[in-house]
């Protein structure tokens, strides 16, 4: 889950909160989707009054709060210990996290703050949902909540790195120890859950799920949750990254985004996969705001922008919307020749050496060397 982080300490829940909540996880979930609207309906009356919006929400919970033994301070309490929590780890994700992802960050969020031993009720997965897209519809991304319901982060941490955490006062989840033959794995596994079976290799560096991931992971770093397929020629930090890599070889370190349907050398690639297809082997540079099918192009496409599928060749020299432009060979663009500006003069005519000619070719020339074009 985007490597996402949480603190190794944090205030416990309020003793009888969650067996309050899992006493009656409907009315807990309806409770909130109440608060909720209220919170909704603020923020639109009152755009960027975030502190009257969690007001409302509290308000309005107070009432069916109270019917479940729930006192204002006990949920306070809980909400602290849930912000604490929720948003370290949401400011951890992608600014651009989408609501589902924003919920299942929540969930595992509440899951990592109960008590050991205790289920977190089945309801609570929807109740992050509407929470989610409440956040969306309001144009709050996860780095907003998470600044809004969290404490104030080290200057050190990046929002959207999750390498930035400060070592040692966040780690993943603790989600049990991995599982699968692991006879052929080596090093430090202590942040790896899952089956590892078909991997090999040193994992030392290596977080989360390895389900489905395979092949020597010796040179593999980073937040393996979303990675499957065979990770033998992937080197670097993968933090970031999602989806089948199989086809893929070299250092993946500047790329995310789901490389599903990539393929090739990503060494020199940076910027979000997830769009993008295809042979990336002859590519580098930025590829985000491409979409599409890459194979045939290749350069640096530091500036391209566009659906890609229908285009071919070297993309060096050009910037901007090449989708437009498609279907085209942009071809060895630096080997192009040069055109001359304009095709007035017949160099067979006798004419052409004349005084007058001469002079008139000299004009055109001078002009020429100015805007940097071909000359006659």
């Amino acid at each position: 889950m985007y490597g996402t982080q949480f603190p190794n300490d944090f205030p416990p829940m309020p003793e009888g909160f969650m067996e309050a909540v899992q006493a009656d996880p409907g009315g807990f979930a309806d409770a909130m989707g109440g608060g909720m609207e209220a919170m909704e309906a603020h923020m639109e009356a009152n755009p960027g009054d975030m502190d009257g919006a969690m007001q409302a929400m509290g308000d309005a919970m107070e009432g069916p709060m109270g019917d479940m033994g729930i006192s204002p301070e006990m949920f306070d309490a809980a909400g602290d210990t849930f912000g604490a929590i929720a948003g370290p780890a949401m400011e951890g994700m992608p600014a651009d996290a989408s609501p589902a992802d924003m919920a299942d960050c929540m969930g595992s969020c509440l899951e990592h703050a109960m008590p050991e031993g205790m289920d977190m009720p089945p309801e609570m997965g929807p109740m992050f949902d509407g929470m989610a897209e409440t956040f969306a519809d309001a144009g709050m991304g996860p780095h907003d909540m998470g600044a809004e319901m969290g404490p104030d982060m080290p200057p050190e941490f990046t929002p959207g790195d999750p390498t930035s955490f400060p070592e040692g006062d966040y780690g993943p989840a603790d989600m049990g120890p991995p599982m699968g033959d692991m006879g052929g794995c080596e090093g430090d596994m202590a942040g790896c859950h899952g089956d590892m079976t078909g991997g090999t290799g040193d994992m030392t560096g290596c977080v989360g799920d390895m389900t489905g991931c395979e092949g020597d992971m010796g040179a593999v770093t980073g937040d393996m949750g979303p990675v499957t397929g065979d990770m033998s020629g992937v080197c670097g930090d993968v933090t970031g990254c999602e989806g089948d890599m199989s086809a893929m070889v070299g250092d993946c370190s500047m790329v995310a985004g789901d490389m599903t349907g990539c393929a090739g050398d990503m060494t020199n690639i940076a910027g979000d996969m997830g769009p993008v297809t295809g042979d990336c082997s002859a590519m580098s540079g930025d590829v985000t705001g491409m979409e599409g099918d890459m194979t045939g192009c290749s350069g640096d496409m530091t500036g391209c922008t566009g659906d890609m599928s229908a285009v071919a060749g070297d993309m060096t020299d050009f910037a901007g919307d090449c989708g437009a432009a498609a279907p085209a060979d942009f071809g060895p663009v630096a080997d192009a020749p040069p055109v001359p500006p304009m095709d007035a003069f017949d160099t067979a005519s006798p004419e052409f050496a004349s005084p007058e000619m001469t002079e008139a070719r000299a004009e055109v020339n001078d002009a020429a060397v100015v805007n940097d074009e071909g000359q006659i």
